[in-house]
């Protein structure tokens, strides 16, 4: 049985006016704007198009957005009874207001609804903030991808949430919050 992470002081309540939704197509050209603005080698617009098009077929892309605008993103994937984080970003204007996380526990939410065994992700082996959150909410490190990063030469340290079905647990289906960090993951 995995090891609970610790409970979550801090739980997530969006401000009046935010809220996290389906990613669709009226989201992406905000999305595919804060894609440059966020990353070295950003996603094109046209995988954001495809992802809202795949749906719920094996996808989850959500956006969390505050009056209209589009604050942060992120794409999951469920193959079988894993899990895939391939996209999260945040604002950078907006950034340190927990919207990170909060989209972060509503993909873990979900991967939980689906019976997810685990939850993968990569992430900058130099993105100290995005390490010490994930790792703050119960992800560990399973390996390094070399180079993975190709465009900035960067390795990628591939870090495993080891997650319980919904109903084995008991209790109210949290899991010690989520993950936040801004940048690609």
């Amino acid at each position: 049985m995995a090891e609970e992470p610790p409970a979550d002081p801090d739980p997530m309540i969006l401000p009046l006016g935010t809220a996290i939704v389906a990613m669709s197509d009226a989201h992406v050209p905000q999305i595919a704007l804060l894609e440059l603005t966020v990353f070295t080698d950003p996603w094109p617009a046209s995988a954001f198009r495809e992802e809202v098009a795949r749906g719920a077929r094996g996808g989850y892309s959500r956006v969390l957005v505050e009056s209209g605008a589009v604050r942060a993103y992120s794409v999951a994937w469920f193959v079988a009874d894993e899990g895939h984080l391939a996209n999260l970003a945040t604002d950078p204007v907006h950034r340190g207001r927990g919207f990170a996380r909060a989209v972060l526990r509503d993909l873990l939410a979900e991967a939980r609804r689906r019976g997810t065994a685990n939850v993968w992700l990569e992430v900058r082996t130099g993105n100290a903030v995005a390490i010490r959150l994930y790792q703050a909410h119960g992800f560990r490190a399973a390996g390094i991808r070399k180079g993975y990063y190709q465009k900035e030469r960067e390795d990628a340290l591939v870090m495993v949430l080891p997650l319980e079905a919904e109903g084995d647990r008991g209790g109210n289906g949290q899991h010690g919050g989520g993950i936040g960090a801004e940048g690609k993951e």
